[in-house]
């Protein structure tokens, strides 16, 4: 497995960590990759890494400790803390958590669409564009950005009529939501608040 593994961190161009248990005991822990790539410094045990605002459960746990705290409900329409945005008085904050909002996915609507146009990116081989594409969907995007691509775009659907569309714009828009309400990103907000 640890071969595999080595194989599969050089290939892809992999930084991070790896930890594999079995039946509670460590049969394979590594470091792959750099914590600079522009300086080429390697990773180390001792290393910390950075971890993405959108991750599901650090902006579910942020939500839902301001729904305990009262300052915010599932029910309530998102007009009241992006009211920018033409069609936010049909969507909840529960729409948007549920990905069943009707807001286009800017990543994949907009951002892969662009990507297939460009010339230089159609002769990459099918890895080299998977790694692309996994880069430009991890890539740090602010809320300006992704309002600007769907602020004149109609809906793709009603709120709620769908049981559950997956759109990265959900979740630029909650971590929106959340800033608003609490003023600071969602890491700064846990160590405040957990």
């Amino acid at each position: 497995m640890k071969e595999k593994l080595d194989e599969i961190a050089r290939k892809w161009d992999t930084s991070g960590a790896v930890l594999v248990l079995r039946e509670n005991t460590f049969i394979h822990e590594n470091v792959y990759g750099f914590s600079d790539r522009e300086n080429k410094k390697k990773i180390n045990e001792k290393d910390t890494f950075a971890l993405s605002l959108r991750s599901p459960f650090f902006l579910g746990l942020a939500l839902f400790i301001l729904v305990d705290q009262g300052r915010i409900d599932l029910d309530e329409r998102l007009h009241k803390f992006i009211p920018e945005y033409p069609y936010s008085d049909q969507i909840t904050v529960e729409n948007l958590l549920f990905h069943t909002s009707g807001i286009m996915d800017y990543f994949y609507s907009h951002t892969m669409l662009e990507l297939q146009k460009d010339e230089d990116y159609k002769i990459l081989t099918v890895e080299e564009k998977f790694r692309t594409e996994r880069i430009l969907y991890e890539q740090n995007v602010s809320f300006e950005e992704v309002f600007d691509i769907v602020k004149d775009k109609p809906l793709d659907f009603l709120p709620g009529q769908r049981d559950y569309d997956w759109s990265l714009t959900n979740i630029i828009f909650l971590i929106e939501v959340v800033k608003r309400i609490s003023g600071m990103d969602i890491f700064a907000f846990l160590k405040q608040e957990a």
